[in-house]
């Protein structure tokens, strides 16, 4: 509520910038971050990770915040294993274990379940 308003970029900049600090104190309170070996694959899958897996994320969700609201927006977090599922068996060649077919049958569930009165007499979810 506090943030209504606020620009998604603005917003993710924000908190990303202040995870970063906080990850970067508690790195250097107990570990020795210098003495990792920095390497040019390691410097750019680093940042690929963190601007298209971390920040991007985040600027997606603050967007779908302002448009469809908190309820809608948070049950997105659902997906993300079955995403993570679908990407391993695309991009790596992974197995679907029986198991994970069965997590991803009860999370579908679950978010039919939360959703089905909202869904009666409508086609599409309203974004403001």
């Amino acid at each position: 509520r506090l943030a209504s308003g606020t620009d998604p970029l603005v917003s993710t900049v924000y908190y990303t910038g202040m995870a970063s600090l906080i990850l970067w104190i508690t790195a250097f309170a107990f570990e020795n971050p210098l003495n990792a070996r920095f390497t040019d694959l390691n410097v750019l899958a680093e940042t690929f990770m963190g601007v298209f897996s971390f920040a991007s994320g985040f600027l997606v969700y603050y967007w779908l915040l302002q448009r469809a609201g908190a309820f809608f927006s948070s049950l997105t977090f659902y997906l993300i294993p079955i995403a993570g599922i679908a990407g391993g068996f695309v991009i790596l060649g992974e197995k679907i274990k029986p198991s994970q077919l069965v997590g991803i049958l009860i999370v579908l569930a679950g978010l039919y379940l939360i959703n089905r009165g909202k869904m009666k007499g409508t086609r599409a979810v309203k974004v403001r």
